[in-house]
C-alpha cells in the first residue's frame, strides 16, 4: 500500500504542478484565454481598436512674402494641428506632400520643417512649407486670379512618416485648403 500511495501522490502532484499555473493564469485574466496568452498588448490594442485615428487640421496658411503677378509665388507656410488619440507618444518624422490646384494640376511640393513628437492623447502644431514650381506659379497666377485676388483650393496629397517605438509607419494624408490672397501689381 505504501508504494501505491506514493505513485498516486506523485501523479496528483505532477497534475497539480502542470495544470495549476494554467488555471491560475486564466483566473487572473478573468477566464479570458486570449488575454491570458497575449498579456497586455498596450499600443497594439490601442492601434487596432476601432474609431481611433490621428487627425490633422489646418490652423492658418500664409505666404512668406508679397504675391506679385510678375514673379514666381513665394513659399507658403501652413500651420497644421496634429492630434494623437492614442495612449502613447507618436513621432512625426517627415511629411511629403504633392500640391495640386482644384483643376488637378500639380503646382508644388510641401515638406515638414522639423520633426515633432506628439504626446499621448494630445495635439502639436506642425509647420509645413509649400514651395511652388515655376510652372505651378504661372498656372496659379494665370488661371486662378479673380480681380486682384488669387482664389484657389489647394489639394495636399502625400504621406506622413510616423515613429512608433522605433517602428516607422507611413500614413497617407489628403487635405484641402482654401487660398485667398491679394496679388500686387
Amino acid at each position: 500500500m505504501g508504494e501505491r500511495a506514493l505513485r498516486t501522490g506523485l501523479f496528483l502532484l505532477s497534475l497539480v504542478l502542470s495544470v495549476g499555473p494554467i488555471l491560475a493564469a486564466l483566473a487572473c485574466e478573468g477566464w479570458d484565454l486570449r488575454s491570458a496568452l497575449l498579456g497586455d498588448t498596450g499600443p497594439l490594442e490601442d492601434l487596432t481598436s476601432g474609431g481611433k485615428e490621428p487627425t490633422i487640421g489646418v490652423e492658418n496658411i500664409s505666404f512668406q512674402g508679397p504675391v506679385t503677378s510678375e514673379n514666381d509665388l513665394p513659399p507658403l507656410v501652413s500651420s497644421m494641428v496634429f492630434t494623437n488619440p492614442y495612449s502613447f507618444k507618436l513621432g512625426v518624422k517627415e511629411i511629403s506632400l504633392e500640391v495640386f490646384c482644384d483643376e488637378g494640376i500639380g503646382v508644388g511640393e510641401g515638406r515638414l520643417d522639423n520633426p515633432v513628437v506628439v504626446g499621448p492623447e494630445s495635439s502639436e502644431n506642425l509647420r509645413i512649407t509649400i514651395v511652388f514650381t515655376s510652372e505651378g506659379s504661372h498656372h496659379l497666377l494665370e488661371r486662378h486670379v479673380v480681380g486682384c485676388y488669387l482664389q484657389v483650393r489647394l489639394d495636399l496629397k502625400g504621406d506622413f512618416k510616423l515613429d512608433l517605438y522605433g517602428l516607422e509607419i507611413e500614413v497617407p494624408v489628403e487635405q484641402s485648403v482654401e487660398l485667398y490672397q491679394e496679388v500686387e501689381g
